[in-house]
Order: C-alpha cells, then structure tokens, then sequence
C-alpha cells in the first residue's frame, strides 16, 4: 500500500513534467510562426514582400480617394516601383513616376478628353502627397539655420517679403542681413520686440514659416543686421491645397457682373462680361485653384473675372475666378487674390505642369 504522501509527490511530479512538455511545444510553435512568417514576407530575392493591404490604408490615410488609389497602384505596376510606400513621402519622387505616365499618355490614341481627365486625377494624387508632405515639417527650430542659408522676412501682416541671409546662428539667438536699409518707412517700424515672419525652405522644398521677435539691430563693419530670437514649432507658409509658383508675366482682366434675365419662375441669372475691353494686368503667382496679380484699383470682394494669360510654357491660358482679397500695399500697388470657379480640364492640366514642372 502507497502512502498518501508519495501519491501526492508522484502527481506533483508529473503535473511539472506536463507543464515543461506543452511548454516547450507552444514555445516550438512560436518560434515556427515567427519563422514562417518572416519567410512568407519576403520575396524570392530576400527583400520584404510588398504589403498591398497596409499601403491601401498609408494612401487612404492622406487621403486618395478609391479610384486615385487604384490609379496609382497601377502605375506603380507599370513601372516596377521598389518602394511604394517612398512615393508617399516624397513628391519628388512621386513627380519622377507620373512624368513617365505623363510620356505614355502623350503617346496615347484614346480620347483626348478621357487623357485630360486622367492626367487631372494624377495631379490631384501628386498634390495630396504633396500635402502630406507639409505636415512633416512640424517641429522644426531656427537653431538647425546654417551661414548663407537664404531667407526671407515680412513684418506682421505685410504681406511683402524681403530677401536676406543668414550670417550667424548661436545658441542664444540667430542673425540675418538687413533687407530694409533704404526703404525709410520700414526701417522705422525695426525696434526691438518687434514681431517678424522669417521664411525659408525647408524638406521637400516647402516654405517653412516663423514667428520670431527682433532682439536687436547692428552695424559692426559696415554690415547692418537684425538679430532674432531663437524659436521652435515652425507652421508651413504654404496652406494652400495647390502648389503655387511665381509668375512674372502679363495677363488681361474683364469684369464680369451677374444679370436676371425673365420675372418670377422664369427668372434666370446669367453672367455677363461688363468691361468691354481687356485691362492689362500683371500675373504674380498661380496655382490650379487661384492666382494673384497687381491691378490698377482694388476690386470688390465676390467680383467675378475672366483671366486670360499665357505661361512661360507658351501655353495659353483662359480663368473664371472671384476676388477674395484686394488691397493696396505699403508700395501702394494693389495684389488681388482669386479663386478659381471655371476652368477647363485642358487649362487645369496646364497650369500643373507648369507648378510640379511637368508640362
């Protein structure tokens, strides 16, 4: 007859001789799985396999509709693009895969219409990547400025920019040339305390902006310059939902005005050119959403325009747009500011490849 004891000590010892058996097999199971795992998503060459269900979710996150989504996986089939998720990041990279797009549909016999459309929705994937792209420029500081680095600087809400350079960055204040030797009027608003804009370039050739405070002004060897302090948090100068290029060029502007035309239901409201001549302009900027250019009186707020330029592309170029802003500046020239209401594809397409360079 066995102890009670010892039957107790023989259970013991088979309940620890249980536990080690299933765990050494669920530890053999992991191990298999990690294994298998790394196996399966790596390619026959090694590289790590493409995972297509997290870059859906990475292009839905910044915003691409379905069908851009599935436009731009086609293209990165078409031509053999080794790291989808890069083009993501960089619109750079992104603009070097769409020019190639842009060759093949050059190329193409289908309807010139359904091209333009195409290329319409390839620009619009190129601008939300580009969008993205400004939002990683977050947290910077004027401490990462180097000597010679070109800037520019506004006062407050002048929306004036002028050109300068970085000659000197320490750790307790940063300083630029003094862009405003000459013009009285603005050197006179120069003091310390004064709050400034400094802009500059910063990844993926975004302007980056920021809010800073004159410390100082000096003039040691014949050389005037601004000290400013030191900041962090930098915002993107650039909120616009298009890319917008400088424009040095002439255009011609009519004012159109809207009319009722019929009584009661049969009332219809159409628009009308009022200006029955065209009134030179000159273009400062533009984008495929809207443009600004120096006029000889400020407009309205809601004045509705017919723009007509040509791009440095030789591209002609013909807008329907709405004042958004016109004033006259410290220069006393009036900037008016438009949003684009009508534009045709064709127009649309070429105002994008002239801003992303890939007209």
């Amino acid at each position: 007859m066995i102890p009670l004891l010892q039957i107790n000590f023989y259970q013991t010892q088979a309940n620890t001789k249980s536990m080690v058996i299933m765990g050494g097999i669920t530890f053999g199971v992991i191990v298999f799985l990690v294994v298998f795992n790394k196996i399966i998503s790596q390619d026959s060459n090694g590289r790590k396999r493409f995972n297509k269900r997290a870059f859906r979710r990475e292009m839905a996150s910044i915003g691409l509709s379905a069908g851009q989504a599935h436009l731009l996986e086609h293209c990165i089939k078409q031509y053999k693009v080794r790291n989808p998720f890069f083009l993501l990041k960089n619109s750079s990279a992104l603009s070097s895969i769409l020019a190639k797009a842009f060759r093949q549909l050059s190329g193409s016999q289908e309807n010139p219409a359904s091209i333009e459309k195409l290329k319409l929705n390839l620009y619009r994937i190129l601008q939300k990547v580009d969008i993205a792209a400004k939002n990683q420029n977050k947290n910077q500081s004027t401490r990462k400025l180097s000597i010679g680095d070109s800037v520019k600087i506004k006062l407050g809400n002048n929306k004036e920019e002028f050109e300068s350079n970085v000659t000197e960055n320490t750790h307790e204040y940063f300083v630029i040339k003094n862009p405003y030797l000459g013009y009285t009027s603005m050197e006179k608003r120069l003091h310390k305390g004064k709050k400034v804009i400094l802009i500059f370039l910063g990844g993926f050739n975004k302007k980056i902006s920021f809010e800073t405070k004159i410390m100082g002004l000096s003039n040691v060897d014949k050389q005037n310059t601004i000290l400013l302090e030191h900041t962090t948090n930098a915002a993107n100068a650039e909120t616009r939902k298009y890319r917008r290029c400088t424009l040095n060029n002439s255009c011609t502007v009519q004012l159109i005005n809207t009319i009722q035309e019929g009584y009661g239901r049969k009332a219809v409201r159409k628009a009308v050119i009022t200006s029955g001549r065209n009134i030179p302009a000159s273009m400062l900027d533009i984008s495929s959403g809207g443009c600004a250019f120096e006029y000889t009186k400020t407009l309205a707020k809601g004045q509705l325009l017919k723009i007509t330029l040509t791009l440095p592309t030789g591209d002609p170029i013909e807008v329907f747009g709405r004042v958004c802003h016109s004033k006259a500046n410290w220069k006393r020239r009036v900037i008016v500011n438009v949003q684009f209401t009508r534009a045709s594809t064709k127009n649309l397409n070429k105002i994008n490849g002239y801003c992303y360079d890939l007209g």
